[in-house]
């Protein structure tokens, strides 16, 4: 089994090598884009499992990345960061498609950490609920084209 991959956009470097190592010392494989066009190339190519998305950047901000990475997936936790703790950029965020949001503070690394678990623990209930209604599906198809067979002999 493969390690969780999370993919980091983040136009600090020294904020996203601090995460990624943060990460990786936590069990993760992380990748890392330095702004929004990048991440959504690396999000596409490389299907991580979770994706942390700054708020402020200066190509795009992270409304924008949200908005286009939740066209391709709404089954991938997005995890939005933001520096100010503006209860409407959360409310905003949370309306775009972010599972969580989470203010860059002296308590980020754990709350990150307490975030990206919770949300993967959550994906893969979301997974395994899929797969039991589309097996549950598969079983009612069969039933009813076992029954018109039998009633096709009648």
């Amino acid at each position: 089994m493969s390690l969780p991959l999370i993919l980091i956009i983040d136009d600090n470097p020294t904020f996203r090598v601090l995460v990624a190592h943060y990460l990786e010392k936590r069990g993760y494989a992380t990748l890392e884009a330095e702004e929004g066009r990048l991440g959504v190339e690396l999000f596409l190519s490389e299907k991580p499992d979770a994706v942390l998305i700054d708020l402020r950047m200066p190509d795009r901000d992270g409304f924008d990345v949200l908005a286009e990475l939740t066209e391709h997936s709404v089954e991938v936790p997005f995890i939005v960061l933001s520096g100010a703790g503006q209860i409407e950029d959360a409310i905003k965020a949370i309306r775009k498609g972010a599972w969580d949001f989470v203010i860059k503070g002296e308590s980020v690394l754990p709350e990150l950490d307490q975030a990206i678990l919770k949300a993967l623990e959550r994906a893969t209930f979301l997974k395994a609920q899929q797969q039991c209604l589309e097996l549950e599906t598969e079983e009612h198809q069969r039933i009813e084209e076992v029954l018109r067979n039998q009633l096709s002999f009648i």
